[in-house]
């Protein structure tokens, strides 16, 4: 199994988020609340450290 590099992961999309176009946080907020609100339901996955994946 190979070994995540992390630092270089959150680099890549640190450099990506520095040309991005960003909301102001009010309007942000406001639409997150609209998609939950439209949403009811949510699925999470996640990876366990031998590849497995669990759900809940």
């Amino acid at each position: 199994m190979w070994e995540m590099d992390y630092e270089k992961a959150a680099s890549v999309w640190l450099e990506k988020d520095k040309e991005s176009v960003h909301m102001e946080e009010d309007v942000l907020k406001d639409k997150i609340d609209e998609f939950i609100k439209a949403h009811n339901t949510c699925a999470l996955a996640v990876a366990s450290g031998d590849g497995t994946c669990q759900h809940g």
